[in-house]
Order: structure tokens, then C-alpha cells, then sequence
């Protein structure tokens, strides 16, 4: 079911498609085509009550891992499903293969228990620094 509230989403490859689907259950009025958010993306993940991502590749989850610390529920696809990237226990990994009733289950449970505090990590793991030279470790060894 669709909730009548204001909605974001990202522009992206799919804007046609995705404008169809607009037009179609009549949601003109309740969606924002913001174009890519470079700055305050804070102030964004403050405004939802759920990050869904239905990528098919992702080479880091970094959008997964700032959601999780904003305190977002996350849905997102199985596909890029790492333990690097759970860092709470609000987020549900759906194939990408699954009908979109398993995808609106599954959002509707995550956001049906709200949303919870801002997670504390030790987000120096992610710190790119320590990346590289990781990599660079085990490049160059």
C-alpha cells in the first residue's frame, strides 16, 4: 500500500519509468525529484522514515552504512549484501528477484517499528586513509 505523504527519490536512469509509475497512482503531488544530493545529506536521511536501495552492484554500501547511522530502517537488495555493511539490526535484505508485495512487507514492518536513535559505530573502519592503505597492503605484499 502506497502512503499519501511526501516522498523523495533520487533522480536516476529510471526518472521515465519512474514518472510513469507516478502518473499512474496519481502521486504528482506527493514525490520530489531531487537530482543527486552532494551536500547536507544529513539533512535528508532526518526527513525519511525508511532508505531503500534496490541496487543491483554496489561496490561499498557507504549510502547503506550513512543510513544506518542516521537511524534509518534500511530495505535494500540482497545482491549487495555484505556484514560490512550491517551495522544495526533495522535493515532487511530482499532479492531482487522477489515480487513487490515481499518488498512492501518488508518496508511496511521495518517502518512500523519506527525509527530509532542514531546508531554509535566506530566508524573508523571507514575511514578512507585506513582503507587504501590497507589495500595498499595487500596489493603491494
Amino acid at each position: 500500500a502506497i502512503r499519501r505523504q511526501r516522498q523523495m527519490c533520487i533522480r536516476d536512469r529510471y526518472k521515465s519509468l519512474i514518472d510513469s509509475k507516478i502518473k499512474e497512482y496519481g502521486l504528482e503531488d506527493d514525490v520530489i525529484f531531487t537530482g543527486m544530493i552532494n551536500k547536507n545529506v544529513e539533512k535528508y536521511y532526518s526527513a525519511f522514515d525508511l532508505f531503500l536501495f534496490t541496487s543491483k552492484h554496489e561496490s561499498f554500501g557507504l549510502v547503506l552504512i550513512e543510513a544506518q547511522i542516521s537511524g534509518l530502517p534500511v530495505v535494500s537488495s540482497y545482491e549487495v549484501k555484505s556484514s560490512d555493511v550491517v551495522i544495526s539490526k533495522d535493515i532487511d535484505f530482499v532479492t531482487l528477484k522477489e515480487s513487490n508485495e515481499k518488498w512492501s512487507q518488508s518496508c511496511n514492518d521495518l517502518i512500523s517499528k519506527g525509527r530509532n536513535n542514531i546508531v554509535n559505530v566506530d566508524i573508523s573502519r571507514f575511514d578512507n586513509t585506513k582503507c587504501a592503505q590497507i589495500m595498499c597492503d595487500k596489493i603491494f605484499k
